[in-house]
Order: structure tokens, then C-alpha cells, then sequence
């Protein structure tokens, strides 16, 4: 298993490794933390701060299956890390994820004109 390094930063990576290691996907793992998978996605991706709670941070070490030796450098980390702040995303770049929010009930991805046409409607419905 892959030991996890001094820098805090890191613990994420470390993190999702051991995660993979042990066979949970990340949606299964947030459930076997006993919490929303995309609460746990966003904790493990970044975007969201780690509780600072004793009783997540024993459940999380107990996931991961940390042992007595790694124990010392992962709590360290674990106290230690915040997530990078990040600036809010541009007009330009809201519009540009918008084909990955907005889906056709099969799943597929809305054409440029079926967004103008969707934007025109909420104009419309929201005026």
C-alpha cells in the first residue's frame, strides 16, 4: 500500500489510492461512511473541507483500513489540510459546462440550439 507523504496536500491522493486499493468505488465509499456520496465526492475531490470531527475522522481511518504506524502522519495531514480556495467560475465559463448540466431524458446532451431555446423558455417562464 502506498504511505502517505508529509505534505498535506497530498492526503487527498492518498486518499482516493487507498480507496481504490480496497475496492470501493467513491459513491460506495461515501455510503460506507454513512454520508451523501456527493458529499463525499466533493471531500475527495477537493471542494469540500474534511470534518474535523474525532468520530468521522475514526470511521474514515477505519474505512481505509489506516494501521497504528500510519496513524500518526495520516492525523497529522487529516488536521492539517484545507482545501484550496477557488475563484467562482466566469459567465463564459458557466455557459461552457452547461451541456454537461443540462441533459435529454435519454441522457444525451442538448444541441447549441436546444439550450438557446431552453434559455429563451426560463427567460420567458422567470420574467
Amino acid at each position: 500500500m502506498r504511505e502517505l507523504e508529509p505534505n498535506p496536500t497530498k492526503i487527498l491522493d492518498f486518499i482516493k489510492a487507498r480507496r481504490k486499493e480496497l475496492g470501493f468505488s467513491c459513491r460506495d465509499f461515501g455510503l460506507f461512511l454513512k454520508m451523501k456520496p456527493s458529499e463525499w465526492n466533493r471531500m475527495e475531490n477537493g471542494r469540500m473541507p474534511f470534518p474535523k470531527e474525532h468520530a468521522f475522522e475514526k470511521r474514515l481511518v477505519k474505512a481505509l483500513c489506516i494501521n497504528t504506524e500510519e496513524y500518526p502522519a495520516f492525523h497529522a495531514a487529516y488536521m492539517d489540510y484545507e482545501p484550496i480556495a477557488r475563484e467562482p467560475l466566469t459567465e463564459e465559463e458557466v455557459v461552457q459546462k452547461l451541456p454537461m448540466v443540462f441533459r435529454k431524458q435519454d441522457g444525451s446532451a442538448m444541441s447549441e440550439p436546444e439550450l438557446l431555446k431552453l434559455g429563451e423558455r426560463l427567460r420567458h417562464e422567470l420574467s
